[in-house]
């Protein structure tokens, strides 16, 4: 008696054991049991598990089975049953496009702890689509046609590329009458023009306030000095006196009216400009007035006459 309990009670804490050690199942389920070529059917899995267990599926490809093909896998639906468990639901649409009788066999789903449950199997019948010969006849296959050349179309088409056309001569027209031509309009400038000579003058002036010679400035000094005098040559005389060297201003002044004292005068600042910006000659305190002296005298000597008999007042000397 002894031994039928002890046998009975090893056998029922098997069972609890196994109980236990199953904590999810696995419910397969098919929209229908058969279908037409090309028809579509849902294919689910309803797993019932703890709420922190994770579960896997069996991996699917392209296929279920063999005929069966995967179409569609769709975003799974949790449910919670209660405080401890909830339903996942795994559905995959799927297809065939071979008439016979499928078996979906069971697929093995586990979870993290090794635990392994088997879906059970299905079954799904796919058709063929019957034709009735004596209503529809098969007919040979035509041959290629052009369709009717569409006219109105055709001269839609041209319509609108004449009016691009006219509206880009229109563009083009308003462009170059209104707007290039008035680009190429002389810029009409009301302000007298001030003579070379009081330009000149003027900033000589500014040469001499500026007194470069007492700091020690002289290669800037005499740059500023001849570089007034190439510019006033060039707008007195029309002469391209700004890229000339101090030789060649010379040789061209030398065939204008200019009194041999006044060029003699030029020379000597030229030629000591030349060897303070070239050689690093350095002037004598006296040369700094002197050339300024020669270049307020060589303007004023040159200058053209103004036509009112008007004097310009500058200073011909450096005190």
């Amino acid at each position: 008696m002894n031994r039928i309990l002890l046998v009975l009670f090893l056998l029922f804490g098997s069972i609890l054991q196994g109980a236990k050690a199953q904590n999810f199942t696995v419910t397969a389920e098919i929209d229908s049991s058969f279908l037409f070529i090309g028809e579509q059917a849902g294919l689910s899995f309803e797993v019932v598990q703890d709420k922190n267990e994770k579960v896997h599926l069996p991996l699917f490809s392209d296929t279920i089975v063999g005929g069966l093909e995967l179409v569609e896998r769709q975003k799974p639906d949790t449910t919670f049953l209660n405080n401890e468990q909830m339903r996942v639901l795994h559905k995959f649409i799927i297809t065939s496009f071979d008439t016979a009788l499928y078996y979906i066999p069971s697929f093995k789903f586990y979870n993290e702890k090794g635990d392994t449950t088997e879906s059970n199997p299905l079954s799904l019948k796919v058709f063929t689509v019957d034709i009735d010969t004596t209503q529809f006849q098969i007919a040979d296959i035509k041959p290629i046609y052009d369709p009717p050349f569409n006219w109105k179309g055709f001269w839609l088409v041209v319509l609108y590329i004449l009016i691009a056309i006219l509206v880009a001569f229109a563009i083009y027209w308003i462009v170059r009458k209104y707007i290039l031509n008035r680009k190429n309009e002389p810029v009409q400038n009301n302000e007298p023009e001030i003579p070379a000579h009081i330009k000149a003058l003027e900033m000589l002036d500014a040469i001499k306030n500026e007194k470069r010679w007492e700091r020690g400035e002289a290669k800037l000094y005499y740059t500023e000095i001849t570089e007034v005098i190439r510019i006033y040559i060039g707008k007195r005389y029309n002469l391209n006196a700004m890229e000339s060297t101090s030789d060649e201003i010379l040789t061209m002044l030398k065939t204008l009216e200019i009194k041999r004292e006044v060029l003699s005068s030029l020379k000597t600042l030229l030629d000591l400009s030349d060897l303070v910006k070239f050689a690093k000659w350095q002037p004598m305190p006296d040369d700094y007035l002197k050339s300024l002296s020669i270049a307020y005298s060589f303007v004023n000597e040159t200058k053209e006459v103004p036509t009112d008999n008007t004097q310009d007042e500058h200073s011909e000397n450096v005190k």
